[in-house]
């Protein structure tokens, strides 16, 4: 079994993970063309920033109290903003065949939703470390769902 030490930074600590605010950090202007260097989270005060280490080309997930100086000026809002206010649930490392972490999904759910006794289950994000960056994509159906 191939295993991944990505999530010891947050491993068994018992908190809801809810989703504060949420900043994509960009090398170009946001409006041209740009590649994604890093998506922080904020969750419970603390900046969950997943990054790509380049010497492996495995992606990495950093825990800081403040965010860096380079991600304060470099990020912006983006199309993922709308998932504030959400809790991340199941987490899963993306390992390949040679024991490389190149990715993470994060379950996401909406809890007001029990409320309606509707599933709160959002969606799906997926991220994965590339040469130029990190690659994000947010799906609210595929077989993922099935991981509810």
């Amino acid at each position: 079994m191939m295993q991944s030490d990505i999530f010891d930074e947050i491993k068994n600590i018992d908190e809801v993970r809810k989703i504060d605010d949420l900043y994509l950090v960009v090398d170009g202007e946001p409006n041209s063309e740009y590649s994604v260097e890093s998506i922080i989270l904020e969750i419970n005060k603390k900046f969950w920033t997943i990054t790509v280490n380049h010497n492996f080309d495995e992606i990495e997930l950093k825990v800081y109290t403040c965010l860096p100086n380079k991600a304060i000026q470099q990020r912006y809002s983006n199309n993922l903003s709308s998932l504030k206010g959400l809790e991340i649930g199941t987490m899963f490392a993306i390992v390949n065949e040679r024991g490389y972490t190149d990715g993470i999904k994060l379950m996401l759910y909406d809890h007001s939703l029990k409320e309606s006794k509707t599933n709160p289950f959002f969606a799906v994000l997926t991220i994965i470390a590339s040469a130029s960056g990190v690659q994000y994509e947010l799906r609210k159906t595929g077989v993922d769902t099935y991981l509810v």
